[in-house]
């Protein structure tokens, strides 16, 4: 590696390891993520890189992550991808924590397809959680598919499945539905048995490699949480409107050109995340959200925003238009601008105030246990 120029030393620590990388300043954090890869068996997909208490997003360069020489970032990876280091912190701090709602042991094993161990399976069933996590597996075991309605919640994030098959139709009660960071493409889902789950509440399919999602996903009419960040999105169908109960949508980090209208009739919508695609315009129809709070649309090429959404989308707080074509002085100018103003101010004074007298459980690197009980 050529350290002349505007290349920059960086040190990654990892659990009581320091590796020393130099890239050029103009490089990517995912140019450094793979480095990483070679340096520590560790997967892109299930790196985070934290600076200053900020997760460095891929699409970064260093430069714009303000990284300079001799900056030090820390990485944390999922349990299972660790190979070749130790983690663990150098001066450990005693917390009174509780094991995870989704997880039924501690320690993961790796399983055969065909084989789980007795009093697992005997677990799974009497809690109605299955949780795979990290554990290496190819291809769900075929003992899941046995408990039928007996599952609430089915955990496959960070595995290295290729297919998702029809057999998941015969969880009748399934709630949430984990696959993260897998290898799935849009075309070796069953979409049409995974529609047919009428309870499914929670769905995270990102880090895969899909490229479409297909009309299906209109059928599932119970869907509170949707995310699919970090795919290949190149289209969303309109039937996605159909909706009506979501509450979350993140669709972050793809490829997408245009999103439906019909989003706008998802009336229970609180937070959307685009950011990180290729959108040059935002439908007028989603001033039909009342309880949208939170839409985020950084690093995208907008050139303007529809104003119906800033007068008619009341309880809109956070607008981010970071890295579009949109200039500051262009939204001051749109009708409705005003009144989003005072209630984006109005939540930021709040905030400061708690910080001044609320209580705080201190920063955890973004690691709270809420969030991934939640997902």
């Amino acid at each position: 590696m050529d350290k002349g120029g505007d290349a920059i030393s960086l040190t990654i620590k990892f659990g009581v390891t320091n590796i020393a990388i130099s890239l050029p300043a103009s490089s990517k954090v995912s140019d450094l993520m793979h480095q990483l890869q070679s340096a520590t068996d560790i997967l892109p997909r299930v790196q985070k890189l934290i600076f200053k208490g900020k997760v460095l997003t891929p699409d970064l360069t260093l430069k714009n992550a303000q990284l300079k020489d001799g900056s030090k970032i820390m990485l944390m990876a999922a349990q299972g991808f660790q190979s070749r280091f130790p983690v663990r912190s150098a001066s450990p701090v005693k917390r009174k924590t509780s094991p995870p709602k989704s997880s039924i042991t501690s320690k993961q094993i790796p399983l055969k397809p065909t084989e789980v161990e007795e009093s697992r399976l005997k677990a799974w069933k009497l809690t109605g959680v299955v949780s795979l996590r990290d554990s290496g597996s190819q291809k769900v075991p075929a003992a899941v598919w046995s408990l039928q309605s007996a599952v609430r919640v089915l955990d496959l994030a960070g595995n290295c499945l290729s297919a998702f098959p029809s057999d998941i139709k015969g969880l009748t009660n399934l709630q949430r539905l984990r696959l993260w960071g897998n290898q799935l493409k849009s075309d070796s889902i069953d979409w049409k048995s995974l529609a047919s789950l009428s309870q499914l509440s929670v769905l995270a399919l990102d880090h895969n490699l899909l490229d479409t999602i297909p009309p299906e996903i209109g059928q599932l009419t119970s869907l509170k949480y949707f995310t699919a960040s970090n795919n290949k999105l190149a289209s969303i169908p309109e039937e996605i409107g159909n909706l009506r109960v979501l509450e979350k949508l993140d669709l972050s980090y793809n490829c997408l050109r245009d999103v439906p209208a019909g989003i706008g009739r998802c009336a229970q919508l609180s937070e959307i995340n685009l950011t990180g695609n290729l959108l040059i315009s935002i439908p007028a129809s989603w001033s039909q959200m009342m309880f949208l709070k939170k839409l985020l649309l950084d690093s995208n090429q907008l050139k303007d925003f529809p104003p119906a959404i800033l007068q008619k989308c009341a309880q809109l707080q956070t607008l981010s238009l970071h890295s579009n074509e949109l200039t500051m002085d262009d939204l001051r100018e749109l009708e409705g601008w005003s009144e989003f103003d005072k209630r984006r101010k109005d939540k930021y004074t709040k905030q400061i105030d708690m910080q001044v007298m609320g209580s705080t459980s201190g920063f955890d690197e973004g690691a709270d246990t809420e969030q991934w009980q939640r997902w």
